[in-house]
């Protein structure tokens, strides 16, 4: 999936490459638990970095619960 502005993902294309609803990511951001977001032009948007990061320390949490 590309990003639909040149440098960022809007909050639905953030939320479904995580895997979540628009709603949770909505919370995650609200709560400070989410990925790094920008604004542009009124836009929340994600870069690809700070998605990946989030899905990695996120993926590294989840095997240490274990």
């Amino acid at each position: 999936m590309q990003p639909k502005q040149k440098e960022g993902f809007t909050v639905a294309q953030a939320a479904q490459m995580l895997g979540i609803s628009v709603a949770k990511l909505s919370q995650m951001r609200h709560n400070k638990k989410g990925p790094q977001f920008y604004r542009e032009d009124g836009k929340i948007l994600y870069t690809p970095s700070s998605i990946r990061v989030f899905i990695s320390q996120t993926n590294v949490k989840n095997r240490i619960k274990k």
